[in-house]
């Protein structure tokens, strides 16, 4: 009877922690898919790293998704206005 409750306890450590395994992977894919942010323009795709955002007048600018060259965009004042309260929500 010990040896059978000793393989249950056993058990449930073993799988608790590979839930928690799958909980830090998961975390960590959520945490990539929102480092970046999916601009299109003119036909064109461009991911924008999302902690390098700074707004203009009437555009805006970040890195790109490689960090090696900061993109500019012009906007319409109603999109630049939405794309604001968007970070300020996601707190970047």
């Amino acid at each position: 009877m010990i040896m059978l409750l000793s393989i249950f306890i056993f058990l449930l450590i073993y799988l608790s922690f590979r839930l928690d395994k799958q909980k830090i992977t998961l975390n960590k894919k959520k945490s990539k898919e929102s480092k970046y942010f999916l601009w299109q323009k003119d036909n064109k795709a461009f991911y924008l790293l999302s902690s390098s955002i700074t707004f203009n007048d009437q555009s805006f600018s970040a890195y790109s998704k490689n960090g090696d060259s900061i993109m500019s965009f012009s906007t319409d004042i109603k999109v630049l206005d939405s794309l604001k309260m968007k970070f300020q929500a996601m707190n970047f």
